[in-house]
């Protein structure tokens, strides 16, 4: 009985150690780009690359000290953000394009700043904050 928990119990560390090594060779990788930027890791650049449309929208806003929460369906607008990989993002909605980077959960999108809260292959939900505002967005993958 000890010698089938010991194992289990090796296996388990053997595994941590590997996904510790990967995290820390993934992180390495990303190379600087033109402007100084942080490139986009191949991993994850494979994982968001793409078509997301933002379908939801919901938190609260600080206005006059008081707290202004609000839920916005946005299923019907086409609010799609391409992602490519080389990190151009194309907004096409609003007919722009800007950059995109990703540092571990931390998402840049044109110059803002979220965080990756749960991610699928076809559905991902950030969230921003600050003190007097906290926004979470779900988007839908398209392609």
């Amino acid at each position: 009985m000890k010698d089938v928990m010991r194992k289990r119990f090796f296996g388990l560390i053997a595994c941590l150690a590997m996904l510790l090594c990967a995290g820390l060779v993934a992180s390495c990788e990303s190379e600087d780009g033109p402007d100084g930027d942080v490139g986009v890791p191949d991993v994850f650049a494979e994982l968001l690359t793409g078509s997301w449309k933002l379908t939801q929208e919901k938190g609260w806003n600080m206005v006059a000290g008081k707290k202004e929460e609000y839920t916005d369906n946005l299923s019907a607008q086409n609010r799609v953000y391409e992602f490519q990989a080389d990190g151009t993002l194309v907004d096409r909605l609003n007919v722009r394009t800007g950059k995109w980077s990703l540092s571990g959960n931390r998402l840049m999108m044109m110059g803002e700043e979220s965080y990756i809260v749960s991610y699928g292959s076809n559905r991902m939900v950030t969230e921003y904050y600050t003190d007097t505002e906290y926004k979470q967005s779900t988007y839908q993958r398209v392609n």
